[in-house]
């Protein structure tokens, strides 16, 4: 990997990481509706061909543990604020288990590959850079299908994660709903 891209994922890791270190206003888009388009294209790449029930088994169970673990120390912040459609702007810092979950995440999915479909070590770094693309740029992340497992670990604990925030915190509930 050449210097340009080995800086350029660095910035990316340590762009995702300061992030979730400082209050950020919640987005729907992000917090919402990515997770459950990853839940689409994971249902869509299974269905096509399915996988081993143990490979499939370990990534449910680990997306709701991580998902869990995530929301441990995250904080809101409401302000007096509203967006275009009156619902109430309020603000989250993620904090450091939302990072050590994001990159959790990238571990197991790449380690199940590994494991369950012979991926190399070789491919470690290629697939970190894509996992920090795909963060920071959003609109990527709808364009790969291949690695399923991805899909079902990001799907699963984005879902978990809002929801349990949710509990924790009503006005969230208010800040992420659908506007009529």
């Amino acid at each position: 990997m050449n210097i340009f891209l080995m800086l350029l994922l660095v910035w990316g890791i340590w762009r995702v990481g300061h992030g979730a270190l400082h209050f950020e206003p919640v987005k729907r888009f992000d917090d919402v509706l990515l997770p459950i388009y990853a839940l689409i294209v994971f249902i869509s790449s299974v269905s096509q061909k399915l996988p081993d029930l143990t490979e499939l088994t370990i990534t449910i169970i680990a997306g709701v543990v991580l998902g869990a673990l995530q929301t441990i120390g995250a904080t809101l912040k409401a302000t007096d604020d509203f967006d275009r459609h009156q619902r109430p702007i309020v603000k989250l810092q993620r904090g450091w288990a939302y990072i050590i979950g994001w990159f959790a995440i990238f571990l197991v999915g790449f380690g199940l590959e590994i494991i369950f479909n012979g991926e190399g070590l070789d491919g470690f770094i290629p697939a970190l850079a894509t996992e920090v693309k795909e963060d920071l740029l959003r609109f990527t992340k709808i364009t790969d299908a291949s690695a399923w497992t991805i899909y079902a670990l990001s799907g699963i604990s984005g879902l978990v994660y809002v929801n349990l925030l949710r509990l924790r915190f009503p006005v969230l509930r208010a800040a992420l709903a659908h506007h009529h």
